[in-house]
C-alpha cells in the first residue's frame, strides 16, 4: 500500500471510532433513563424487550420472571408489575427455568 492509501484508511478508522463512541454514549444515556423507574407494568416491559404484553403476563403467571401483583384502579383489579432489578436480571440472564408442577 502506498502512503496516501494508509492515510485514507487511518482517517476512516478515526471516523468509525468517533461514531462508535457516540453510539456508546447514547446507549449509556438510554440505559440510565430506562432504569430510573422502580417498577414496570407488563406493557412497559414488553416495549423495552420487544415482546407483547400478553407474553410478559404469561411469563409472570408461569413464574418465568419474578413479578408481583398490585392493586390497579378503583375496581380493585390486580395487575402484574416487575421491579427494575428483575428487568435488569432478565436482560442479563433471560427467563427463569420452568417450574414443574408435581401432580
Amino acid at each position: 500500500m502506498d502512503h496516501l492509501m494508509i492515510e485514507r484508511h487511518a482517517l476512516l478508522l478515526v471516523q468509525i471510532l468517533d461514531v462508535q463512541q457516540r453510539i456508546l454514549a447514547r446507549l449509556d444515556r438510554i440505559t440510565e433513563s430506562s432504569s430510573s423507574q422502580d417498577w414496570y407494568s407488563p406493557a412497559e416491559v414488553a416495549r423495552l424487550v420487544n415482546r407483547k404484553p400478553s407474553t410478559i403476563r404469561a411469563w409472570c403467571r408461569d413464574r418465568r420472571i419474578n413479578a408481583r401483583k398490585r392493586m390497579q384502579g378503583r375496581g380493585g383489579k390486580r395487575e402484574w408489575e416487575l421491579s427494575a432489578d428483575e428487568l435488569k436480571r432478565f436482560r442479563e440472564h433471560g427467563l427463569l427455568p420452568e417450574v414443574k408442577d408435581d401432580c
